[in-house]
């Protein structure tokens, strides 16, 4: 597969995984349990040498089951009633937080070079955005941005300054807290479709440190 196949697909896989790790919506059920969403995870997981998560069945059969609006309609709810349980609050707190600072060493120095990542990739959030810099959701879709941009800019220092950027913030940064993050999903959610995007997520992490010591 040309670069140009591997990178619509990391794009794909990236704004996918994004979209399971913001608060779930109606629209995203649609997505699902309409098929668009698992028929471009599937699509893009080969085109990147990526292994097929082990839940990946079970998120199938599940699909197949879910055809009617009302099965829909309680599968959102159960997805909100879960993100929240997971990602907001519980009885017993976070109990997996969506947040690279909480771990990794020296949350504010965390946050502050999360933020200058951003700023060197010419990206900055809003004023009133409600979440911190470092969270899944904002960072999937930094990669995403990165990814689709630097061929954009083309082969001179731009694009060089970019790849930089993307190489030090998987290094340094995405790479080394998503495999806490991922175990603590697999081991507490109730939800098979967070179970299946957190594997999905880990199984990525190769690929990306593959790809930044091209």
């Amino acid at each position: 597969m040309n670069s140009t196949g591997q990178r619509l697909a990391e794009v794909a896989l990236l704004r996918r995984l994004y979209e399971i790790f913001r608060f779930p919506e109606a629209p995203l059920i649609a997505e699902i349990y309409g098929g668009n969403w698992l028929s471009d995870v599937a699509n893009s997981l080969p085109v990147l040498g990526i292994d097929y998560p082990d839940s990946w069945n079970a998120i199938q059969e599940s699909i197949v089951g879910a055809k009617q609006p009302n099965d829909q309609i309680s599968i959102l709810e159960s997805l909100i009633i879960e993100y929240s349980r997971l990602f907001i609050n519980s009885y017993q707190g976070i109990l997996v937080s969506p947040y690279g600072s909480a771990y990794l060493a020296g949350a504010d120095q965390v946050a502050l070079q999360v933020t200058e990542w951003y700023r060197r990739a010419g990206v900055a959030l809003p004023p009133d955005y409600p979440y911190p810099p470092d969270y899944l959701p904002v960072e999937l879709e930094f990669l995403a941005h990165l990814t689709q941009l630097i061929p954009e800019v083309g082969t001179g220092e731009a694009a060089s300054d970019l790849r930089l950027v993307k190489e030090e913030f998987c290094r340094n940064h995405f790479c080394l807290w998503i495999p806490s993050f991922v175990w603590k999903v697999v081991a507490m959610s109730k939800e098979p479709l967070y179970v299946l995007a957190a594997q999905v997520l880990q199984n990525f992490i190769p690929y990306f440190q593959a790809r930044q010591r091209i």
